[in-house]
């Protein structure tokens, strides 16, 4: 029922005191809007699998908070030691995962085998690492970084266990060659890869299976 949107501060009449972009909330209900002042610059919104939660990257690309979409309360925030640029939630609600993966085609199509700092991504002179990826344990508060070997392409989760699945390419003896990680974030501790004579690129769960599909970018 709810409609999220960055909306331009309404300016020092209505108590802003410096330009920025503010989340706006609009009750596609009754129409009417929320504006939420205290969350201003945010990089990215996730949705939880149950509709009753959006988490919040906020401008510093290093904060994700809670807001609670039946109150818009705002809730707890947890701050990593790295730069993203997005978030994923697990379905199971238990973990977040924050990399710096291509979203959009244009992203995907800049994309190099090599680490590096994402272009655009400003944190006080600290860059967004397309190698970097960013887990929050929900029910323990903990979060930790760890990095791949390549720039992440796509992530996903384990339909079975709670397990964080990356994909990213690389090349060897100038053949390309994908690689599928499947990470515990509990452990933090890579329990399988599985490496593919191809370019890696989307990964896909087919509902309802064990199986996925994996396309090059």
């Amino acid at each position: 029922r709810l409609l999220l949107a960055m909306v331009p501060a309404p300016g020092p009449g209505k108590g802003f005191a410096a330009p920025g972009l503010v989340l706006l909330a609009r009750d596609l209900q009754t129409g009417l809007d929320q504006i939420l002042p205290d969350l201003v610059g945010l990089r990215w919104i996730e949705f939880s699998a149950d509709g009753q939660t959006a988490w919040l990257l906020r401008s510093d690309g290093q904060t994700v908070t809670r807001l609670d979409l039946k109150t818009l309360a705002i809730g707890a925030s947890y701050t990593l030691d790295s730069v993203f640029t997005g978030l994923d939630v697990m379905a199971s609600g238990r973990y977040l995962l924050l990399s710096n993966r291509p979203r959009t085609q244009l992203e995907a199509q800049a994309i190099t085998d090599h680490c590096g700092a994402v272009s655009g991504a400003d944190n006080r002179g600290k860059e967004a690492d397309r190698c970097h990826v960013g887990v929050i344990d929900l029910k323990t508060g903990a979060s930790h970084t760890f990095a791949t070997p390549a720039p992440a392409l796509d992530v996903a989760f384990s339909a079975a266990h709670d397990e964080l699945v990356l994909v990213w390419s690389s090349h060897l003896d100038g053949q390309p060659r994908a690689t599928v990680a499947f990470y515990d974030p509990a452990s933090q501790i890579t329990t399988e890869l599985v490496e593919i004579d191809n370019c890696g690129g989307a990964l896909q769960r087919i509902p309802g299976s064990s199986l996925a599909l994996m396309a090059p970018a």
